[in-house]
Formats: C-alpha cells, sequence, structure tokens
C-alpha cells in the first residue's frame, strides 16, 4: 500500500509529538533525551516491525543530517574553534583512519568474517554520535573549548567516514586499489572543503545585503542544503561540503554580515530546527535496528564493542595525547637551546624569562574525549546502505546496529555522571 501525503503528515506529527513527550520525561528523570528517544524507537520496531520499512539512507543522510550538521558547526565558537582545530584534523583524519583499521583486524580475530568486510564495519563505526555527552556538557557549563573539540571531531568524522566507507567499498567489491583509494580519500576531501568555502563565503556576501530575519533564516537553511546537493551531485562529501560552510557563515559571517538581533534569531532558528531533526534520527535509529538479530548474535557484537573501546583510546591518548605532549617536550627542549644562545651572546648576562610551552589538551579533557565515542545516525544510515549482494552483509550490519545500541545506551547513560566526575576532580582544567 502506498502511502499518501496526508499519512506523511500524520507521521510527522506523531514523530513530534513522541519527542516532545520523551524530552520532557528525560528531563525529569536525567535522563539523556537521547538515550530516550533510542529506546522509544528500538520499542518501535520491535512491537511494529512494519514500521522500519520506510527508513532509508537518503532520509537520514540528504534530509535529516544536513541540517543538524549545519546547526553545529554554525553556533561554533571562533575563538574556541581556532584553538581545536589542530586538534579536531588530527582525529578526524589520522584517527578515523587509524580506527578503521584496528577495528578491521579485532573483528577479522574475533568473529572470523573477512578483513574486508571488517573494514567496512571499521569504515562505518569511525563517525562518533557524541550528542548525550553534548547534552551534558550545557547542564554542566562545561569549558567552551572542550565542547568544541568534542563537536567539532564528531563534524569532520561524519564527512571523513563517509569518504572512507566509499573507498572500503570499492576495494571490497574489487574496483580500487590501495594507490587509488588514497588519492580518492584526499581529492575527495579537499573538493568538498573548497565547495563548502565557496557556498558559505557566497552566503556570506548575499547576508550582508539584507536585514530581514525571516529571509535571513531561509537563506542558511538553503545554504546548509545547497551545499549537500552540489557536493553528492558532483561525487564528493556533502557532510564535509555542509560542515564547511556552516563554519565559514558562523565564524566570518558573524563578523561581517549579521547583527546582534540576527545572530540570536538564527541561533534560535537552527537550535529548534535541530531538536527537531536529531530527535526524528535517534527514533529512526533505533526503530531501524533489529533488536532479537543483536540479542541471538550478542558475542560478535561484544567483539565490535571491543574493537571500538580500543580503536578508540588509542586514537585520543595515543594519536593525540602522547603525540601532542611529545610535541610539547621537543617544542620546549628547542626553546631552551635558543634562549642559552641568546644569552650567551646577551652584553648583560641577564636570563631571558623561560616562555611556557605549546598548550596540550588536559587529561581530564582526554578522559571525557575518549568516553564521547559514541556511535549513531550516520553509522545506521551507512549500513542500510550495504549492497544486497554483498557478503557477509547481514553479519556486517548485526556487528554495526550492535556497536550502535551498546555505546550509545551504556555510553550515554553513564555520560552524565562520568563527565560530571571527571571535570569536578579537575577544577583547574575547567576555567
Amino acid at each position: 500500500m502506498q502511502s499518501s501525503p496526508v499519512d506523511a503528515i500524520r507521521v510527522f506529527v506523531i514523530l513530534v509529538t513522541a519527542a516532545s513527550v520523551v524530552g520532557l520525561v528525560a528531563r525529569r528523570i536525567r535522563l539523556p533525551y537521547v538515550v530516550g528517544l533510542v529506546l522509544l524507537g528500538l520499542a518501535a520496531g520491535f512491537v511494529l516491525p512494519e514500521a522500519p520499512r520506510g527508513i532509508t539512507p537518503d532520509l537520514v543522510l540528504a534530509v535529516l543530517l544536513p541540517g543538524l550538521i549545519f546547526e553545529a558547526s554554525f553556533r561554533t565558537p571562533l575563538e574556541p574553534f581556532r584553538w581545536a582545530v589542530s586538534r579536531v584534523v588530527v582525529l578526524a583524519v589520522p584517527g578515523v583512519i587509524l580506527t578503521a583499521l584496528v577495528v578491521a583486524v579485532v573483528v577479522h580475530l574475533g568473529t572470523g568474517i573477512s578483513l574486508g568486510s571488517g573494514l567496512l564495519v571499521g569504515a562505518m563505526v569511525c563517525a562518533t554520535d557524541p550528542a548525550a555527552v553534548v547534552a551534558t556538557f550545557r547542564r554542566l557549563a562545561a569549558p567552551d573549548r572542550l565542547r568544541t573539540l568534542v563537536e567539532g571531531e564528531s563534524l569532520l568524522n561524519d564527512g571523513t567516514s563517509l569518504v572512507i566507507f566509499v573507498v572500503a567499498l570499492r576495494i571490497v567489491t574489487g574496483g580500487l586499489g590501495a594507490a587509488d583509494a588514497t588519492i580518492f580519500f584526499v581529492t575527495t576531501l579537499t573538493v568538498s572543503v573548497l565547495i563548502g568555502g565557496v557556498l558559505g563565503f557566497v552566503t556570506v556576501q548575499v547576508l550582508r545585503t539584507l536585514d530581514d530575519h525571516v529571509l535571513e533564516a531561509t537563506i542558511t537553511i538553503a545554504c546548509a542544503y545547497g551545499a549537500a546537493v552540489i557536493a553528492d551531485g558532483l561525487g564528493e562529501s556533502g557532510i564535509v561540503a555542509t560542515a564547511v560552510a556552516g563554519l565559514v557563515v558562523g565564524t566570518y559571517g558573524r563578523r561581517v554580515a549579521l547583527s546582534v538581533a540576527t545572530e540570536q534569531a538564527l541561533d534560535e532558528v537552527w537550535e529548534v530546527a535541530a531538536f527537531v531533526l536529531a530527535a526524528f534520527i535517534f527514533l529512526i535509529v533505533g526503530a531501524a535496528i533489529p533488536l532479537p538479530r543483536l540479542v541471538a548474535d550478542a558475542g560478535p557484537v561484544a567483539w565490535g564493542v571491543v574493537a571500538v573501546v580500543l580503536a578508540r583510546l588509542l586514537t585520543v591518548y595515543g594519536l593525540l595525547g602522547f603525540g601532542e605532549r611529545l610535541l610539547a617536550r621537543v617544542g620546549r627542549r628547542r626553546a631552551s637551546v635558543t634562549r642559552g644562545v641568546v644569552a650567551a651572546a646577551s652584553a648583560r648576562g641577564q636570563p631571558l624569562p623561560r616562555p611556557e610551552g605549546p598548550s596540550v589538551v588536559p587529561r581530564a579533557w582526554l578522559d571525557v574525549l575518549a568516553f564521547s565515542g559514541l556511535r549513531g545516525s550516520v553509522t545506521v544510515a551507512l549500513a542500510l546502505a550495504l549492497p544486497a549482494g554483498l557478503p557477509d552483509r547481514t553479519a556486517i550490519q548485526t556487528l554495526t546496529f550492535g556497536i550502535v545500541v551498546v555505546t550509545l545506551l551504556f555510553f550515554g547513560l553513564l555520560a552524565g555522571p562520568f563527565v560530571g566526575w571527571v571535570l569536578g576532580r579537575a577544577p583547574a582544567e575547567r576555567r
């Protein structure tokens, strides 16, 4: 039976009502609303097995995600982002590649599926979705830099994980070699960033000529979805393009084109849009996950969760934490040598003041960042998008869905107590 536009409107009303009720209840019992939405979606998918049939990857990737990603990037503060940008790039590019490889190897050894299938699982679970942790940040008034670091990683991870997924799928199906895969990855990211940057710049120039809140909000919506449509139409990453466009409008645009009143109006519009879009996504995620299949394959799912946790620890503490501290130590040694040479050449022989070494991410923040590796909507959408004839398709989807459920529910439920405890132990690092 084909659904009519009236049926679609009814579904929309039901989803909005359900999201509002879950949000109210979650606020009363101090439960992350994301967890409540996923639980409601799981229940709906179990009680009404026909519900997930209308859920497609295009609905999530093309309709829901661009608006959510644009809102997050548009509202990213400029100063914290300047501090976080290099760290975000480390987590979102080499960190994503490391995650995909670690998950591929562990899943292959633990479950017996092929290494290529493990690589697909790794590519899909690279995208982080730390909505529960970010909600905790708002309640605890966490540092802006920490929040920007977590949200910025999620923004770029979504785009790079999509690119790696395409690369992995082409490698598994025999259509792409290792050298070609590297070129494809770098080219896609570069072109997508350029598309988003150009469209964001053009949008800002248009906004400079306007003084109408409604029209300006409409133009930013066109920019958000236009970046995704143009990039996808050219075979590039629409998610990366949308994120970059949002950053340009939210940083450069705020300085040169938006008045204080306009900023406030656009922030409120996008905040409401983000809540509705996020509610839809997590309800859909829950409804799309076959709970009985996850219970039957609990063993392989456990291996998948172990792989994701291990990859997260290596990425955060090894790649970012250890790497940044190593660079800081080298920088201090070089500065010390330079001071010695200059002081020896000084006629008065007075020692110069010692400059501070490069700032690093505090250990408490690394703990929070490691805990923020939840998986969600992008991962589920990619799992749904797997070709029907792909070997190990059912096993790959089960592993992926299981990782999403465990990370969202387990880490989501513990996000508030854990983040509050970690930041409470380090009051100096919170300021």
